[in-house]
């Protein structure tokens, strides 16, 4: 335990220091790919594990169905499509700040806002890296 616990850095004691995994450019080769946690992996917040390994499989459906004479061309379509999405969505998970403190003059803004206007501004977000809500194409 004590060389355990000796290994231990300051870098290793971070927000979310055991998810924040690179994402890789290719999930599989020629015939297998990989989707959900088994190709990328999500801090734990704003749930976006289980919605990233649905918008996965959506996604992994219409290439396979767009190009069926040619499994690993479809395959390495689909990669090329949700890598940048799961990479912004991979940040912006990792810079969650829900749970911080809020400053008083922030915690003001906010009552005073309308509630529509946070909720359009959250749709705002989910557009830029939803392939379901803009009916992005693999």
């Amino acid at each position: 335990m004590p060389e355990l616990l000796a290994g231990i850095t300051d870098a290793d004691l971070g927000r979310y220091p055991h998810v924040l995994h690179p994402i890789p450019d290719r999930w599989g080769d020629g015939p297998v790919t990989l989707l959900g946690d088994a190709a990328h992996v999500f801090p734990p917040s704003q749930a976006q594990g289980a919605n990233q390994a649905v918008e996965d499989a959506w996604l992994l459906r219409r290439a396979l169905h767009g190009d069926p004479g040619d499994a690993a061309a479809a395959l390495r379509r689909y990669e090329r499509r949700r890598v940048p999405h799961v990479r912004l969505v991979s940040r912006m998970a990792a810079s969650e700040r829900t749970n911080l403190p809020v400053p008083a003059p922030l915690a003001l803004l906010a009552r005073l806002t309308p509630p529509r206007a946070g909720g359009y501004a959250y749709l705002r977000l989910l557009r830029r890296f939803s392939s379901v809500l803009t009916r992005e194409q693999p």
